[in-house]
């Protein structure tokens, strides 16, 4: 609308002579551009709609006006707090520590492995012809003796490090996507600051 109305001034002080053809035609530019602006922002608003209603599982949630006011001070996040947050409350940094866990777990099963187990049986039998009893006992090893369970254990080994490297990767993953999205964030901030200052487009 403002620059709708930019466009009616310029061609108005070119019909008093007043400026330039070059002027209406920059502000019918300006126009143009604010309305593509517009438009895109309408197409992004039903995409974050469509996509809020799969989230909440409600399909056919009807697009509505949010309520509520632009209040820039209620936008201050850091970036420290925003990432402590995200590593903390996301399932993905849950779920590959938790395989990072259990396969640090498994390491140590396959280190208590290394010593094997004796396994001792005794045998008490009684001979009823003569009347003897016998008593018996009996020792089993496994074999080799002195295996260690090394195998075992590296390859326990080796699935810890690629766990633990799987972590690093969605963390990493995580703080990209962030900075891509903190961008954003500050950039909304700014402009609701500009607008939302006295004399800027909402306060008019």
């Amino acid at each position: 609308g403002i620059s709708e109305q930019a466009v009616q001034s310029a061609e108005l002080l070119f019909k008093g002579e007043e400026v330039s053809e070059a002027d209406p035609l920059r502000a019918r530019v300006e126009a143009e551009r604010a309305r593509i602006v517009w438009e895109n922002a309408q197409a992004q608003l039903l995409e974050a709609w469509r996509r809020l209603a799969a989230v909440t599982g409600v399909p056919d949630m009807r697009l509505e006006r949010l309520d509520g006011d632009l209040d820039p001070s209620a936008l201050d996040l850091s970036w420290e707090t925003a990432l402590q947050q995200v590593m903390t409350e996301s399932p993905e940094v849950a779920a590959a520590m938790a395989n990072v866990e259990a396969a640090q777990w498994a390491v140590r099963r396959a280190s208590a492995e290394a010593v094997p187990n004796v396994e001792a049986l005794a045998v008490v039998t009684h001979d009823t012809a003569n009347g003897d009893t016998l008593t018996g006992i009996e020792i089993g090893v496994p074999i080799p003796l002195l295996d260690r369970n090394q195998g075992g254990i590296m390859q326990a080994q080796g699935r810890a490090a690629a766990a633990q490297r799987d972590a690093d990767r969605v963390v990493l993953g995580l703080q990209t996507r962030l900075a891509g999205v903190f961008q954003r964030h500050d950039t909304a901030r700014t402009q609701v600051e500009r607008y939302a200052r006295k004399g800027g487009i909402i306060d008019s």
